[in-house]
């Protein structure tokens, strides 16, 4: 009879890929991120919660795709003055 119990190794295989974690470089060349992404690389390493609150209070600008909501970059790079790429 066969085990429904998963080994380790496959235990290891079942698990989500980890997300790519969005580079200053990488953003810089996007109109808009993720508004996580936006607080931990533009506004001192802001949690996910805190970068929601900074965009609700109008510290990250944002725009409407759909039902999801992300940050712009080219005003979140000037304030820290770097240069866009798009």
């Amino acid at each position: 009879m066969a085990s429904s119990r998963l080994t380790s190794a496959n235990k290891a295989l079942s698990r989500k890929p980890l997300r790519h974690v969005l580079t200053l470089d990488e953003a810089v060349t996007m109109p808009a991120i993720d508004i996580p992404d936006a607080g931990r690389l533009f506004l001192g390493g802001l949690s996910r919660n805190a970068s929601y609150a900074a965009a609700r209070e109008g510290l990250i600008k944002t725009i409407t795709i759909g039902r999801r909501k992300k940050a712009l970059t080219k005003p979140l790079a000037e304030a820290v003055g770097v240069t866009v790429k798009f």
